[in-house]
């Protein structure tokens, strides 16, 4: 892969909006698992742990995924799940609590992992530096390929 696949549509990864804004932000990224095959998301930024993923939505995201159906009274109130009309979706769902889940592909395509990998080290990085983490935490294999670590960070 060149620098000019990195934009290809082959290339992206579709995200429920909350998901989208944070790993956009830096504050979470998707991390390789060599021993399951499998990305799996990392809380990097502390401060997102308790948010509710549903909480994070505008009022027409809501809409979209409540189908028109109206929300549960209770929604806010912890204790026992909330899931969202039709759905198995539970309002109650927090970014800590989607911490270490697998990224689940609908297809057998993927992105490429050199640039999710890419990702994470920035978020990574950002993290080291915002003081979320300290640098010995949190560390990954390299499993990008072409460019030294060091060159794609410099980059």
């Amino acid at each position: 892969m060149g620098f000019d696949d990195v934009d290809d549509v082959k290339n992206g990864v579709l995200l429920f909006e909350p998901l989208h804004q944070a790993f956009d932000q830096l504050q979470i990224g998707f991390i390789y698992d060599q021993s399951s095959n499998k990305y799996r998301l990392k809380v990097f930024d502390p401060s997102v742990r308790p948010q509710r993923l549903f909480g994070t939505l505008d009022r027409l995201q809501r809409e979209v995924l409540l189908r028109g159906q109206p929300l549960p009274k209770h929604w806010r109130k912890g204790g026992r799940p909330t899931f969202a009309p039709g759905t198995d979706f539970n309002l109650q769902t927090t970014f800590g609590n989607i911490d270490g889940q697998k990224l689940c592909f609908m297809s057998v395509e993927r992105p490429y992992k050199s640039c999710l990998n890419f990702q994470a080290r920035v978020a990574r990085k950002k993290a080291i530096e915002e003081k979320w983490i300290q640098p010995h935490e949190a560390d990954f294999e390299d499993w990008s390929e072409g460019m030294l670590l060091a060159e794609r960070m410099g980059f």
